[in-house]
């Protein structure tokens, strides 16, 4: 038998791909586009931050820039005092502001008194319709603007809707009029943080909705261009004589003044932090137009049980503290 000669095939290694090369090239070809490694630092996530600790927190540092985050909620929840609270922090940290006040309902004695905002160092807009409105927003992206608040979404009017007087059905038209206009912007912006307010309407389009699934007005696409989307609810009043909330358990016969409320931010989409949905309690002061961010951590403590709570009394690692104003000061001083 003649022997089998075994034939042995060496392996052969593929060339690297000369990466600077090929990213030279690109760069070249596309002088418009970011083409980058991944270890670029410009790729970093930067955000502006609200001012609210837990909200932060849960957000990574802040509403995202470069980015659309939208603030959705019922009338009357705390969109535009979150819009606001948010350009007053970032004029406290040097950033340029400018809001489009679709509403009409801009207050500049109660953003001054109330919040604190720097009237001189901002921009605000009234009486635009849709189209001119995206116009707008971009040649304020252009320019280098840090953040633009839009008060609100809802009243983006679309040029047909502005410039007639009749008042015939138009199917599509507003939700057309924001995906064209958040389609400019996503390729547009680079750095600004755009925060809109928008509503939550009954969600008509469903046979089997009885009042109870609601949407955002302004069309689909909204829900995909946005980095972030918060829906703001009102849990409670916060009240003096120990701070107490309406679902504390205290006595409704004792009279008891309002001094605050608590708001309840559900992170609903989030898609440059964990994206688990969450929800962020926030207690506000209306005497001091402060949040109150120690209550709010207090909140936090109790609804993960490392506080309990026996009738008026918390109990933290053993000692027992009267009211929430105590336990809050408690908190404060240690």
């Amino acid at each position: 038998m003649g022997r089998k000669k075994e034939e042995t095939q060496e392996e052969v290694k593929p060339e690297k791909l000369d990466i600077s090369k090929l990213l030279e090239s690109t760069r070249k070809s596309f002088p418009e586009a970011l083409i980058t490694t991944g270890d670029d630092p410009e790729l970093k996530v930067k955000t502006i931050p609200s001012g609210i600790w837990l909200l932060d927190n849960a957000l990574k540092g802040g509403f995202r820039r470069g980015c659309l985050n939208e603030v959705t909620g019922e009338f009357g929840t705390g969109k535009t005092w979150l819009i606001l609270h948010t350009m007053k922090q970032a004029q406290l940290s040097g950033f340029s502001c400018g809001l489009l006040d679709t509403e009409k309902r801009f207050d500049p004695e109660w953003a001054r008194d109330k919040l604190g905002i720097d009237l001189k160092d901002i921009l605000i807009v009234k009486n635009i319709r849709g189209t001119p409105a995206f116009k707008l927003m971009l040649q304020w992206i252009d320019a280098g603007i840090d953040l633009i608040g839009v008060d609100s979404i809802t009243h983006l009017i679309p040029d047909e809707f502005a410039n007639s007087d009749d008042f015939n059905p138009t199917m599509g038209v507003k939700a057309r009029l924001m995906s064209d206009g958040l389609d400019r912007l996503v390729y547009r912006n680079r750095n600004t943080c755009i925060l809109a307010a928008n509503q939550l309407r009954a969600d008509i389009g469903n046979r089997f909705n009885r009042g109870i699934m609601k949407k955002m007005t302004g069309g689909a696409a909204q829900y995909f261009d946005a980095a972030s989307i918060i829906e703001i609810r009102r849990r409670g009043w916060i009240k003096d004589s120990g701070e107490a909330t309406e679902d504390d358990g205290e006595s409704d016969k004792k009279s008891y003044n309002k001094i605050g409320f608590v708001m309840d931010c559900i992170i609903t989409k989030v898609n440059y932090a964990p994206s688990i949905q969450t929800t962020v309690k926030i207690n506000y002061n209306i005497k001091t137009s402060e949040v109150d961010n120690i209550l709010s951590v207090v909140d936090l403590a109790f609804d993960k049980k490392i506080i309990s709570k026996a009738g008026p009394y918390f109990n933290y690692e053993g000692e027992n503290i009267l009211g929430k104003q105590g336990i809050r000061d408690f908190f404060q001083n240690n």
